[in-house]
C-alpha cells in the first residue's frame, strides 16, 4: 500500500484515475472489482485462475445432466473454478424444477472436489452475463436474482400452519413406492386421518398383511403396477387413474456412483420415477388438495457419490415450490435416514457413522410428527434432518461448510495441517508426521477404533475402502495437507499408506503400478475366480459380462 500523493516514492505509478489503475491491475494478470463508497473508490484485486462457465440450455431434466456432466468431464487440470447459470431453478422464482438438478449436482461435485470454486447463480435468462460480470469475484457460492433483489439460499426454522388440512374420506389418495419400506406406514398415517379409498402403485406390486388389514377396517384399496422409468407406460398408468384427492409420491431408486465415474444412463434411471413421474402427476392432478413428495436432505448439501439422488431431490424441491406459486398446495419434504422403516433399517454402522458427522435419524413417532405437521404448514420444501450443529460443521475439518449452513457460524476447533513445501522433505522427523497423519485419517474413514494401526504395504480397498471412501479420505487429506491439490483418483493411484506417503512426500516420482501392453488378441488365461462382486457378478461368466460391458456397479 502506499499513498497516491507520495509520487516521488511511485514515479512509474503517478496519481492515476479508478478505471486506469484497474486496466494497469488487469494487464499485471489480476481480476479487479471495484467498490464505490461516498468519496472513495475501492479496487479489489486478486490472481486470476482459470475457470469454465456452464450455461443450462433447456431440455429434459435427463439431457440437462448429461450435458453438465460433459462440463465437468472436460475439466482441465488448470480449471479451479466452475459456474453454473440457470433461469427460474432455485429461489422466489422457481419455475423450472428440472433445471434445479443442475443444482444438486454441484453441491456434489463440491464436496467430491474441493479444491475447485464451485459457483451456482439463477437469473433471466437476459441478464447472465451482466450477473456473471458482477459476481465473478463474489464469495457466496449459491446466489439467486428475482424480483430485482439478490437471494442467498439459507436453512432456516420451517413454519407451522395455523389450520390443518382437511380430508375427504370419499376422495382417492395415491401412494407411490407403496410396496417400498415406507409404503405401509404412509397408508396407515393416511387411514389415521381418514381416508377410505387408497391406490397403492409400484413397480411391482406385492399382496401383503397389512394391506388385508386396511381392508378389513373398510378401506378400498386398489392395487397398480406401474413402470415409472418408463416414459409411455407411465402415461398409460396415469391415464387410468381415477380423480384423486391426494397424492403422496414416495417412490424413487438409487444408482450411486461420484460424478467421475457417473454414466448418462444411471441419472435417467433415476431421475425418471422421482422427478418425471412427479412432473406428471403434478401436470395430470393440478386440484389434488394433499401433493406431498418424499425428497431428500441430502439435496441442500449435496452427497459424495450420491450426484444422481441429489440431482432428483433438488428436482422435487423445485417443483413443490413452482406449484405453490401457482396457487396450488404441494410440500416437499426432504427426509434424512428413517432408522425403524425403509431401506435403511438396522444399518448400525451407518447409522454410527452419521452421528459421528453430526447427522441423527429419523424415529416412526418423529416421521409421524412430521407428516402430521405437513398438513397444515405454508411451506413449499422442508428437510427433517435432526442436527448436532457443531458435530455437524466440524465435520467439514477445513473445508467449506455447505452454502445453506454458512450463516450458522458456530465456534469450534480448527483442524491442524502439515505443510510439505518443495524441495523434498525427507527427514525422518517429516517422514514419520506424514506416515502418522495418513494413517490416521484412514484408519477414521474405515471405521477403525482408535489406536488399532493399519499395515502400512496393505491394499486400502483390500481392507474394506470403497469408492465413496476413496473420495472421502482424498478430501480428508487436502484439508490436512496445507496447499496441496490432490489428484481424484489419489487413493487408486496410490492405495497403500507407503504408497501414499512417498507420494505425498514428495519421495522421487511415485506413479502407480506400470501397466504391461499386450495384443488386443492375445489369449488370456484365468487359474481361479471366487466372485462377490456388485452389478451382478456372483459367478465368473457375470462377471466377465460386467466387465466386457464397462458396467458399474456399487453396493452397501
Amino acid at each position: 500500500w502506499w499513498r497516491f500523493a507520495d509520487t516521488a516514492l511511485r514515479s512509474d505509478y503517478p496519481l492515476l484515475a479508478r478505471d486506469d489503475w484497474a486496466k494497469l491491475l488487469e494487464d499485471k494478470g489480476l481480476d479487479v472489482e471495484t467498490l464505490s463508497l461516498p468519496g472513495h473508490s475501492i479496487l479489489l484485486a486478486r490472481r486470476k485462475v482459470a475457470s469454465r462457465v456452464h450455461r443450462d440450455g433447456g431440455g429434459s431434466a435427463a439431457e440437462r445432466c448429461s450435458a453438465l456432466l460433459s462440463t465437468i468431464n472436460g475439466l482441465s487440470p488448470d480449471d479451479r473454478c466452475l459456474t453454473l447459470l440457470t433461469d427460474g431453478a432455485i429461489g422466489p422464482a422457481v419455475a423450472d424444477p428440472a433445471a434445479a438438478t443442475l443444482w444438486g449436482m454441484m453441491r456434489t461435485l463440491r464436496l467430491e472436489r474441493p479444491e475447485l470454486d464451485i459457483r451456482c447463480l439463477d437469473a433471466p435468462r437476459a441478464h447472465w452475463e451482466s450477473v456473471l460480470a458482477a459476481e465473478r469475484t463474489t464469495a457466496e457460492p449459491e446466489l439467486v436474482f428475482a424480483r430485482g433483489q439478490r437471494f442467498v439460499p439459507s436453512l432456516e426454522p420451517a413454519e407451522d400452519g395455523a389450520t390443518p388440512m382437511t380430508v375427504d374420506p370419499d376422495a382417492w389418495f395415491l401412494i407411490t413406492g407403496a410396496f417400498g419400506g415406507l409404503g405401509r406406514f404412509i397408508a396407515e398415517w393416511l387411514v389415521g386421518h381418514g381416508v377410505r379409498r387408497l391406490v397403492l402403485s409400484g413397480r411391482k406390486a406385492v399382496e401383503a398383511d397389512w394391506i388385508d388389514r386396511l381392508r378389513e377396517q373398510g378401506v378400498i384399496v386398489r392395487i397398480e403396477t406401474a413402470d415409472f422409468a418408463d416414459a409411455e407406460a407411465r402415461a398409460a398408468w396415469i391415464a387410468g387413474l381415477p380423480a384423486l384427492g391426494g397424492i403422496v409420491h414416495a417412490a424413487g431408486t438409487l444408482d450411486d456412483a461420484t460424478l467421475a465415474q457417473a454414466k448418462l444412463a444411471q441419472f435417467a434411471a433415476v431421475l425418471a420415477p422421482k422427478l418425471d413421474t412427479a412432473l406428471a402427476l403434478d401436470a395430470a392432478f393440478p386440484d389434488a388438495s394433499l401433493f406431498l413428495l418424499f425428497s431428500s436432505a441430502v439435496g441442500l448439501f449435496g452427497q459424495s457419490g450420491q450426484a444422481t439422488h441429489v440431482a432428483a431431490s433438488v428436482g422435487l424441491d423445485a417443483l413443490a415450490a413452482a406449484r405453490r406459486r401457482r396457487g396450488r398446495q404441494a410440500l416437499s419434504l426432504g427426509w434424512g435416514l428413517w432408522r425403524e422403516s425403509g431401506s435403511s433399517t438396522g444399518r448400525t454402522a451407518l447409522f454410527e457413522r452419521l452421528a459421528a458427522q453430526g447427522l441423527g435419524t429419523i424415529s416412526n413417532d418423529g416421521a409421524g410428527r412430521v407428516l402430521d405437521w405437513a398438513l397444515a404448514t405454508p411451506e413449499a420444501a422442508a428437510a427433517v434432518l435432526p442436527i448436532d450443529r457443531a458435530r455437524f460443521l466440524a465435520s467439514f475439518g477445513g473445508g467449506r461448510p455447505p452454502a445453506a449452513v454458512r450463516h450458522w457460524q458456530l465456534a469450534r476447533a480448527t483442524t491442524p495441517t502439515v505443510a510439505l513445501p518443495a524441495p523434498l522433505q525427507t527427514t525422518p522427523l517429516a517422514t514419520a508426521a506424514l506416515v502418522d497423519l495418513v494413517s490416521a485419517e484412514a484408519a477414521a474413514v474405515l471405521g477403525y477404533p482408535p489406536g488399532q494401526a493399519i499395515s502400512r504395504s496393505a491394499n486400502l480397498f483390500e481392507l474394506g475402502l470403497d469408492s465413496l471412501m476413496a473420495v472421502e479420505l482424498r478430501n480428508r487429506l487436502q484439508a490436512r495437507l496445507d496447499g496441496r491439490q490432490l489428484s481424484a483418483t489419489l487413493l487408486f493411484d496410490f492405495s497403500t499408506i507407503d504408497a501414499l506417503c512417498r507420494h505425498l512426500g514428495g519421495a522421487g516420482k511415485a506413479t502407480a503400478a506400470a501397466v504391461q501392453a499386450i495384443e488386443a488378441d492375445a489369449p488370456v488365461a484365468i487359474v481361479g475366480a471366487g466372485c462377490r462382486y456388485p452389478g451382478g457378478g456372483d459367478d465368473p461368466a457375470r462377471f466377465w459380462q460386467s466387465l466386457a460391458a464397462g458396467r458399474d456397479g456399487i453396493i452397501p
